[in-house]
């Protein structure tokens, strides 16, 4: 049986069903969107951080992930609802996640279809948490932990090894390959982090964890072809498509007509001799001889 076959393969009409290819990216951007809301304005309800009211009192003591005492007291829950929540006084924490997820997490879910989607994100977050509490275990670093960093490190390194000179505007000005910013700027950052600065080593494990995740991810479906897909993520892998062939068909056009000019002027050198070429001609010969040589 092909794999085309398969179940989870099979991506439907779309119209209906909470699977439907596209929809992912906008459910987990929405979601972390809102409980951010929710959590920053019940932490901030009486105009000081410091006096949050009851929810923001039973997020923190109940949803966010408490590595000295998740096992202890029983609260395993929290190693999943911790990746929901960005720190309520800072907008950027959420922001900068959901932005990275809305430019890649939708090419990748065009990839991968929205199920196995889920799976590269909601494995990413959960290796983050797991790795991240067994780290804090086994140094005594212990700490609050919350966000979404771990997932999102989980879908962009995925997208790194499938697609590494996808070409990206770092800073929205430079371009560099989606390999540099993933594989320096955010995995060797975290190594640095950890194995020489020694700074946020906690968050920093949870970060390559889910860099782990998605790398292992990889190699797992690798083989599969892309998932037939509608939403913005589809439409995005459908555009890339589309301009890669007209550049393929670009090139072969510019190849056929070299080689016409090419069989002109040899055609012309046995009638007349080299000596009948212009300088402009025999220039043009060189120059096709190292291109398609």
């Amino acid at each position: 049986m092909g794999v085309h076959n398969r179940d989870y393969m099979r991506a439907g009409d779309g119209r209906h069903a909470f699977w439907a290819p596209g929809r992912a990216t906008w459910w987990i951007i929405g979601v972390n969107a809102v409980l951010w809301f929710v959590y920053a304005s019940a932490a901030n309800s009486r105009g000081n951080p410091f006096e949050p009211n009851a929810v923001a009192v039973f997020i923190h003591g109940q949803l966010l992930l408490h590595t000295s005492d998740v096992f202890a007291s029983g609260k395993v829950w929290q190693l999943f609802t911790a990746i929901w929540f960005h720190a309520p006084e800072y907008v950027g924490h959420v922001f900068w996640n959901m932005l990275l997820l809305f430019f890649f997490g939708r090419t990748v879910e065009a990839h991968l279809g929205s199920r196995r989607y889920w799976w590269l994100y909601i494995g990413g977050g959960l290796a983050s948490t797991v790795i991240g509490t067994g780290y804090a275990y086994l140094t005594g670093n212990h700490g609050v932990a919350l966000g979404a960093s771990g997932a999102v490190y989980a879908v962009l390194t995925w997208l790194a090894f499938r697609e590494p000179h996808r070409t990206i505007l770092l800073f929205f000005v430079l371009p560099v390959p989606l390999w540099v910013l993933v594989g320096v700027f955010m995995v060797g950052s975290e190594v640095v982090n950890v194995a020489v600065l020694r700074l946020e080593s906690l968050s920093s494990v949870a970060h390559l964890a889910g860099a782990a995740w998605g790398w292992l991810f990889y190699a797992r479906f690798a083989r599969y072809a892309a998932v037939k897909a509608k939403g913005p993520g589809a439409w995005l892998a459908k555009k890339r498509r589309e301009r890669e062939a007209a550049q393929e068909e670009r090139g072969r056009e510019e190849a056929g007509v070299v080689k016409a000019d090419v069989d002109r002027l040899l055609a012309k050198i046995s009638d007349e001799g080299i000596e009948a070429l212009t300088e402009e001609e025999k220039a043009f010969l060189q120059e096709a001889s190292k291109r398609y040589k």
